[in-house]
């Protein structure tokens, strides 16, 4: 039996806390609960180094992942971020939100990317096969035989776009993402890629080096409210997609109608919990927000090119990522009255 995260929606919080609690609402935010597709909110749900996220993100693996289906990740550690030496004033040197090892030796390296840009793909690879390549120490490449202890890698990305939408980004080098998905689009109703290396004659596959991608937008998109036959998968993307739309409130009124969520989906929804949270991680997470609302609106006014159509499409992609009506049709310029037609049509389609 589960039930709702363990919070009293009654305990006290500082003034600066509230404050800036109260604050967050004119970005959208409920005031409960984060957006975990911010830097902030995802690393405080998955981050590792905390002991009571271990279940957390042990679940977030077995669900996504799917090798695990036969091979359950049953512990996992912190390990230190493996990056070639670059150069520190040309580049983030902790290009990856996460990377731990499982009890099985294996390493995951997992990162949200709220925002396309070019080459993505190209640089998570690079990092990943970075990972690969310097997972053994001094005195384990001492073994002549000393390939023997590789274990897999598994690169992660938790993504808030759509690539079979994606539409090319001005720049000096051409957007290889646009060819890879013209030519091979994700099946309607698929939200994940799983790549890995296979011979294109026989089928042959070698695993040690996997790339595992989770497409938000595409995502089911009635996973809110949530439902009695809720998957974990469901309640997963619920949590990515709509985790601000959650309140004690609500979740008091789902148990009422018999929808009881699942003790880990709890414990999510409890570290992305803001009275829980200190004043700088707050500080931290709205600049995340201030951040991704300028980014939206101007992608938003890029890709949309003044023509009402295209206006349209993105007023339904902001729609179906949670944004209040109001500030679709701010971001937008589409009228209030048009934006609710759209959102009442997506919700027949639903």
């Amino acid at each position: 039996m589960t039930t709702a995260p363990l919070h009293n929606p009654n305990r006290e919080t500082t003034d600066e806390t509230q404050e800036l609690i109260d604050g967050l609402k004119s970005f959208g935010q409920g005031g409960e609960y984060a957006d975990p597709t911010t830097d902030t909110a995802f690393k405080h749900l998955l981050s590792p180094a905390i002991e009571e996220n271990k279940e957390i993100i042990k679940s977030f693996l077995n669900t996504f992942v799917p090798d695990f289906a036969h091979d359950a990740v049953k512990d996992v550690r912190e390990a230190s971020i493996a990056v070639p030496p670059l150069p520190k004033e040309k580049i983030k040197q902790t290009f990856m939100d996460m990377h731990v090892v499982s009890q099985s030796g294996c390493h995951y390296v997992i990162e949200m990317q709220a925002h396309r840009h070019i080459n993505f793909d190209e640089r998570v690879l690079f990092y990943s096969a970075s990972t690969f390549s310097q997972q053994l120490s001094e005195t384990e490449l001492q073994d002549p035989m000393w390939y023997r202890n590789l274990k897999p890698t598994i690169a992660i990305q938790v993504l808030g776009y759509d690539s079979n939408r994606a539409l090319g980004i001005k720049d000096k080098i051409s957007d290889s993402l646009l060819e890879r998905a013209k030519n091979n689009p994700l099946p309607q109703g698929q939200f994940m890629k799983h790549y890995l290396m296979t011979d294109t004659h026989s089928g042959q596959q070698i695993k040690h080096l996997q790339m595992i991608q989770i497409e938000l937008p595409r995502a089911r998109h009635n996973v809110f409210p949530p439902q009695k036959d809720f998957s974990l998968t469901d309640w997963w993307l619920s949590v990515f997609k709509f985790a601000p739309l959650y309140t004690h409130e609500a979740i008091a009124d789902f148990e009422r109608q018999g929808i009881v969520m699942p003790s880990i989906i709890a414990q999510a929804l409890e570290r992305l919990y803001f009275p829980k949270w200190n004043p700088r991680e707050i500080h931290e997470y709205k600049a995340d927000t201030i951040e991704k609302e300028k980014y939206v609106i101007e992608f938003a006014s890029e890709r949309a090119e003044g023509k009402a159509e295209g206006k349209q499409e993105i007023a339904k992609e902001l729609i179906l990522d949670g944004m209040p009506l109001e500030k679709v049709s701010k971001v937008t310029k589409l009228g209030i009255e048009i934006v609710a037609e759209l959102a009442r049509e997506i919700s027949g389609e639903r």
